[in-house]
C-alpha cells in the first residue's frame, strides 16, 4: 500500500522542496525546503540581489526551477495552483492611460471571471470594502495619473486582494511591504491579525554579500530574523 504522508494538514498552501535556480553558474535558490500555512505571515530578508524576488516568482510559477519543485495544497490534498495576489515592488502602469482607480481595483477579478462577464453585486461589494480600508473610496471615478505614488500603490494592494487570495505575495522593498502593520488586521478587512504580543514571526535570512552582485551568495542557517517586539509593531 502507498505510504500516507502524514505531513500534511489542512491549512498548508505551498510547500517546496530542494527548489533551485542557477544563473551563470551560481544557485540563487539553493536547495530550498519551505512551508507555507494558511494563516502565516513570512518575511524574506537579504541584500539586493540575495534572490528574493526570484523566489516569489517561483512560488508563483512564474520561474521554472532548475531541480525541485513547488507543490501546492488546498485542504489538504494537492492541486495544480492556487489563487495567489501579487503586489511588485514597481508599477507597469502607465498612468497616462485612461483607467480609473475602481476599474484597476476589479481588474484583479479577472482571474476570477471572463473577460466580457459583469461584475457581481457581491464582487462589486468587495471592491468598494477594499477601497474604503485603503481610504480610496472617494477616489474610485479618478484616474490613476492623477495619483501619489502611496496612493497609486495602495490601489494594486486592493488589486491584489480583490479576487480573495489564498496567499498574498509582497515584493520586497514595496510601500505595501513596509506598511504590514497597516496591511494585516487595521486597514483590510478579513486578513490575519498581526502577531500577537510575544510570538515573532517565522522568517528565513538569505544572506548575501552586498559588495559580491553577480558572485556565489554566501550559505548560512536559518535564523530568527524578527523579534517580538518587531513583529507586534
Amino acid at each position: 500500500m502507498p505510504q500516507t504522508d502524514t505531513s500534511l494538514t489542512p491549512d498548508l498552501l505551498i510547500r517546496t522542496e530542494k527548489l533551485t535556480l542557477v544563473r551563470g553558474g551560481y544557485p540563487v535558490v539553493d536547495r530550498l525546503d519551505l512551508q507555507v500555512s494558511r494563516r502565516e505571515c513570512l518575511a524574506v530578508l537579504g541584500h539586493n540581489g540575495s534572490g528574493k524576488t526570484t523566489l516569489l516568482r517561483l512560488l508563483l510559477g512564474l520561474l521554472r526551477p532548475t531541480s525541485g519543485r513547488v507543490r501546492y495544497f488546498r485542504d489538504g490534498r494537492e492541486v495544480r495552483r492556487l489563487n495567489m495576489g501579487y503586489l511588485p515592488q514597481q508599477s507597469r502602469l502607465d498612468p497616462r492611460f485612461p483607467i480609473t482607480v475602481g476599474e484597476v481595483a476589479a481588474s484583479g477579478l479577472l482571474s476570477r471571471r471572463s473577460l466580457f462577464r459583469r461584475i457581481t453585486p457581491a464582487q462589486r461589494s468587495r471592491i468598494g470594502q477594499l477601497l474604503d480600508g485603503a481610504g480610496l473610496l472617494s477616489l474610485a471615478g479618478r484616474p490613476i495619473g492623477h495619483l501619489s505614488g502611496g496612493e497609486l500603490q495602495r490601489v494594486l494592494l486592493v488589486r491584489a486582494l480583490a479576487a480573495d487570495p489564498e496567499v498574498l505575495l509582497l515584493r520586497p522593498g514595496s510601500a505595501a511591504s513596509r506598511r504590514a502593520g497597516d496591511v494585516y488586521g487595521r486597514r483590510f478587512p478579513g486578513l490575519p491579525a498581526p502577531p500577537p504580543p510575544g510570538r515573532g514571526a517565522a522568517a528565513r535570512r538569505h544572506r548575501r554579500d552586498p559588495q559580491s552582485a553577480g558572485h556565489p551568495p554566501r550559505r548560512g542557517t536559518p535564523a530568527p530574523a524578527l523579534n517580538p517586539s518587531a513583529a507586534a509593531g
